[in-house]
């Protein structure tokens, strides 16, 4: 997404994750989805998490690498 080569990222599990923890480790739920019904409700409207993300990348990227292409920035924000 920001240039970085994708294969260096792979999938772990919570238990795989904290295996070697040598500290206690908060319990994760199995499926933590966030429901925004109450929050909605109450008349809050949250921003869009990935357009907030591709923003932030652009901005950042933008300083450090001008050069970046577009194409990686798609993933997320194909419009």
């Amino acid at each position: 997404m920001a240039g970085h080569d994708p294969d260096r990222v792979s999938g772990v599990s919570t238990a795989a994750y904290f295996g070697t923890a040598t500290a206690p480790v908060a319990p994760r739920p199995r499926n933590s989805v966030l429901d925004l019904t109450k929050i909605e409700s109450a008349g809050f409207r949250p921003v869009d998490a990935d357009e907030t993300l591709v923003n932030y990348i652009r901005r950042e990227t933008a300083e450090t690498d001008p050069a970046l292409p577009e194409r990686e920035l798609q993933m997320l924000d194909p419009a």
